[in-house]
């Protein structure tokens, strides 16, 4: 059974290769403020033990929305080490993530994910979200 606790600064070379896998490679000089702007603004990051060390990331973020009338448990990032995939290790952070918004007092869990990302698809689609909108992302320029 794994250990689903939140992450700690001492889990970032563990997140590292997670993030590079999920196609956000960073550094632990870039990672450790991210993880500390995170968690300032109250998402959690989750991490899933297993095995001796860290297999697996999810982050939950509360998203308060004016057109509907409970909160959302915003899912932004969810990965299993490749070699822990199929052990269970994903759905125990969708759970842990579904019962924090149940805590926070959302209505639904949502999240989103890039259409190349087929076996994930059906992943989600097993554990019960259904695919019902699109995700439409525009940069925003600095200075």
């Amino acid at each position: 059974m794994p250990t689903i606790r939140d992450a700690r600064p001492a889990d970032i070379p563990a997140l590292l290769p997670l993030l590079t896998e999920l196609g956000y490679p960073t550094t632990p000089e870039t990672l450790s403020p991210r993880l500390d702007a995170v968690t300032a603004q109250g998402a959690r990051v989750l991490v899933a033990e297993s095995a001796g060390g860290v297999r697996a990331v999810a982050v939950v973020h509360l998203m308060a929305t004016l057109h509907r009338p409970a909160p959302v448990a915003y899912l932004s990032a969810l990965v299993v080490a490749p070699s822990a995939r199929g052990t269970g290790l994903g759905r125990e952070l969708v759970d842990a993530a579904a019962a924090l918004g149940a805590q926070w007092g959302c209505g639904s869990l949502e999240l989103t994910s890039n259409d190349r990302r087929v076996d994930a698809h059906r992943f989600y689609a097993s554990l019960g979200f259904v695919s019902e909108s699109r995700k439409f992302r525009r940069p925003i320029a600095q200075g």
